[in-house]
């Protein structure tokens, strides 16, 4: 009786987002994480989790990411929260600095 051979491949993907655009994300308070969390605009969630903007409005108001309004009534959404599907996110500001999400 001959004895199969059988192979196990396994593929890691990373991907890697990072926005410069001034003013697309700012370090803000979240408190739901109760710590400082990068915060971006509804469409800029949108596209790091692939959906469109009328999804993310929808999760927000579901509960389901986490959010806060600014004194003008923007609001931003903590990206420490979104269902993001990539090993690795790294969101850098006009500035340079990062928050790197594993």
């Amino acid at each position: 009786m001959r004895r199969k051979k059988r192979t196990e491949t396994t593929i890691e993907a990373h991907q890697l987002f990072v926005i410069r655009k001034p003013g697309n994300s700012v370090l803000a308070w979240c408190p739901e994480c109760g710590a400082e969390a990068r915060m971006v605009a509804p469409e800029t969630a949108a596209i790091l989790c692939g959906v469109n903007v009328l999804t993310v409005y929808r999760r927000v108001e579901a509960g389901l990411v986490h959010f806060r309004e600014t004194s003008a009534g923007a609001l931003l959404v903590c990206i420490n929260s979104l269902p993001i599907t990539t090993a690795q996110t790294d969101l850098a500001d006009s500035t340079g600095s990062s928050l790197e999400r594993n």
